[in-house]
């Protein structure tokens, strides 16, 4: 036998269990609590309903007022929230909007935004799957 088999060997083995420990951790701790989300729409777009994601959206945010890009009422699954107005003191801004994707978890209509791992609920409001 050569010094290197000898070496490796004993090397791997340690290796090799605590990656199949690690999958078998892993695998069993997600089993209970998945959460079926689908892209979803909201299906009335209309001037009550926006007023409720506007609140909703603002009071996430901690601002007092906030103004949404364009959403297409016809296929409502992504709000763009336009970034605040500069003030007097600010020279050009590079802000872009933020993106909330409509999805539904449970039967219930949430948004979402991945950029600051936000999610907002939206009881009253009905969602349809995208």
């Amino acid at each position: 036998m050569q010094w290197y088999s000898i070496m490796f060997g004993r090397m791997l083995k340690p290796v090799v269990g605590i990656t199949i420990l690690t999958c078998i951790v892993a695998c069993a701790s997600g089993q209970g609590d998945s959460q079926v989300e689908t892209k979803a729409r909201i299906s009335n777009w209309n001037s009550s309903v926006q007023l409720e994601v506007k609140r909703a959206i603002a009071e996430h945010l901690s601002r007092t007022k906030i103004k949404l890009g364009g959403v297409d009422v016809d296929n409502a699954h992504i709000i763009p929230v336009l970034p605040t107005g500069l003030s007097e003191y600010d020279g050009m801004s590079f802000s872009k909007p933020e993106l909330f994707y409509v999805f539904l978890e449970n039967d219930a209509c949430i948004l979402r935004n991945e950029l600051q791992d936000i999610r907002i609920a939206l009881p009253g409001i009905r969602c349809l799957p995208a």
